[in-house]
C-alpha cells in the first residue's frame, strides 16, 4: 500500500509539473500610410489618407493624431485642414495589458495652384427658351473669360448654370482673358504665381 501511495504521489507530481503555461505574446505596433511604410509622409490639406494598422498580437488600438484628436479604432482615414507637421502615435495593447507604440510624422502642405488650362470654350450665341440655361452667357461671338475657384460653404445656393456661390469664399479669381471666341478649341493657359488654395 505504501508503494502504491508513493507511485500515486510521484505521478501526481509529474502531471502537475507538465501543465502548459499559456503565454500571451507581446504586441508589436506597426502602421502604414495607404501602403507606404515610411516614417515620414507628406500630404496636402483636406486630402485623405488611410492609416492601415499592421500591428500584431494587439487586442486594442489608440491613435494620437498630433492635433488633439485621440481615437480608439483599428484603422482610420486621416485628414488635416491646416498645414503643418504632425506626430502620429499608435499605441496597441494585448489582453494581458502589455503595450507597444510607434511614432511617425506627417507633413501637411497647402495645395498650390500653379497653372490653369482651359481645353475648350463654347457658348451658344442664340438665346433659347430653357429658363436660366444661358442667362449668364454672352450673345456675342467673343467675350472675356475668367476662372473662379470657391470653397463651398454648406447650404450655399448655386445660381443655375453659372456655378457661382454667393456665400462661399473665393479662393482664386483669374484675370480676364479678352476676346475669346465662342467656339474655341485652342487651349487657354492661365499662369498662377504659386497661389495656395485650401
Amino acid at each position: 500500500m505504501k508503494r502504491i501511495l508513493i507511485a500515486f504521489l510521484f505521478y501526481s507530481f509529474l502531471l502537475g509539473s507538465c501543465k502548459k503555461e499559456i503565454t500571451i505574446s507581446k504586441p508589436q505596433a506597426s502602421f502604414s500610410f495607404r501602403s507606404d511604410t515610411a516614417s515620414v509622409f507628406t500630404m496636402v490639406t483636406n486630402d485623405t489618407c488611410t492609416l492601415v494598422n499592421n500591428s500584431i498580437n494587439a487586442d486594442s488600438s489608440f491613435w494620437d493624431l498630433g492635433n488633439g484628436t485621440i481615437l480608439k479604432k483599428r484603422s482610420l482615414v486621416l485628414t488635416y485642414s491646416t498645414s503643418g507637421t504632425y506626430t502620429i502615435k499608435l499605441t496597441v495593447f494585448n489582453s494581458n495589458g502589455q503595450r507597444s507604440s510607434i511614432i511617425k510624422t506627417v507633413k501637411v502642405v497647402d495645395r498650390v495652384l500653379r497653372k490653369i488650362i482651359i481645353k475648350k470654350v463654347y457658348w451658344d450665341t442664340i438665346p433659347n427658351d430653357i429658363p436660366y440655361f444661358n442667362a449668364e452667357w454672352p450673345t456675342s461671338s467673343t467675350a472675356g473669360v475668367f476662372v473662379q475657384i470657391q470653397k463651398y460653404t454648406p447650404g450655399d445656393s448655386i445660381a443655375p448654370y453659372s456655378g457661382l456661390m454667393p456665400n462661399s469664399p473665393i479662393l482664386y479669381k483669374s484675370p480676364i482673358i479678352s476676346n475669346v471666341y465662342c467656339n474655341t478649341t485652342t487651349p487657354l493657359t492661365i499662369d498662377v504665381p504659386g497661389r495656395s488654395i485650401g
